[in-house]
């Protein structure tokens, strides 16, 4: 039953140290693992904008092709219209080799 008061003054002592050893090894991890999230978030942050940029330009894209079809079809239209009787469909070939008008 001998722990004289040293000692439990030693062990007092080293409770305290080994808690604040404990609470900092717990936060340098949180900070790493903080650290290792903000850089996934930039990363994924310029996959975003990469994305946007991407679907931007498709779009502008797909309006253009609309309006270059848009545009055909009013030139084929007017095509058509200009042939008259002919039904718009011009000099055909028979699946025989001659031409039909």
């Amino acid at each position: 039953m001998g722990a004289s008061p040293d000692s439990s003054q030693a062990e007092v002592a080293d409770a305290p140290s080994d808690a604040s050893e404990q609470l900092s090894e717990s936060v340098r991890e949180i900070r790493e693992k903080a650290e290792e999230l903000l850089a996934k978030l930039g990363r994924l942050e310029g996959r975003l904008e990469a994305a946007e940029i991407q679907e931007f330009s498709l779009r502008e894209g797909l309006a253009k092709e609309k309006e270059r079809s848009r545009a055909l079809r009013a030139e084929l239209d007017l095509e058509r219209a200009s042939r008259g009787g002919r039904g718009g469909r011009g000099v055909q070939k028979s699946p025989f080799g001659d031409q039909r008008p």
